[in-house]
C-alpha cells in the first residue's frame, strides 16, 4: 500500500546499496513512497567503475540514495566517484548519502548531504530518505511552473 496520494511515481530514484540494506530501502521507496527505484548492480570490490553501466543505470533517474558502509581502499574509491557522477547528473541537492556511523566523511568534499546510521538500522534513515526526496519532487515542480511561463 503507498502512502502518497498519486498513482505514478514521481521520480525514478538510483539506488546504490548492498544486500539486505539495499531490500530495505528499495522495499520502502516503492512501497511506502511509491517510486520507481533503479538498484545498482553489485559490482566486485576491486572492479574499476563501469561508467557506461552507471550512465546507463541513471539514464532515467533525477534522484540518488548511495549507501556509505565501511568500504575501504578501491571500494571507497567507487563510492566517491559514484556520488560525483550522480550529483553531477542530478544535482548536489538530489543525491542522498546514508553514511554508516563507523564510515568516515570524505575529507576536504563539501556539498554532500548526509544521514547518518548505526549499525544495520538503516530504518533511522527513512524519514530523511522521505523528506529529501518530497524537497526533491517540490524544486522539480517549481521548475517545472517556472518552465511553462
Amino acid at each position: 500500500m503507498q502512502e502518497n496520494d498519486h498513482e505514478e511515481p514521481y521520480l525514478t530514484i538510483y539506488l546504490s546499496a548492498a544486500g539486505p540494506q539495499q531490500k530495505e530501502i528499495d522495499d520502502y521507496i516503492e512501497t511506502k513512497l511509491g517510486h520507481e527505484v533503479i538498484a545498482a548492480a553489485p559490482t566486485a570490490p576491486n572492479a574499476t567503475v563501469n561508467i557506461e553501466r552507471l550512465e546507463q543505470d541513471t539514464e532515467d533517474c533525477s534522484f540518488a540514495v548511495i549507501v556509505m558502509g565501511d568500504a575501504t581502499g578501491n571500494a571507497r574509491e567507487q563510492q566517491l566517484h559514484e556520488i560525483g557522477y550522480c550529483q553531477g547528473s542530478f544535482g548536489y541537492e538530489n543525491v542522498l548519502v546514508l553514511r554508516k556511523d563507523t564510515a568516515p566523511a570524505f575529507a576536504n568534499m563539501t556539498g554532500v548531504m548526509y544521514e547518518v546510521f548505526s549499525g544495520d538500522n538503516i530504518q533511522s534513515t527513512f524519514p530523511r530518505i522521505r523528506a529529501e526526496i518530497d524537497a526533491a519532487i517540490a524544486r522539480f515542480a517549481s521548475d517545472d511552473e517556472v518552465d511553462e511561463d
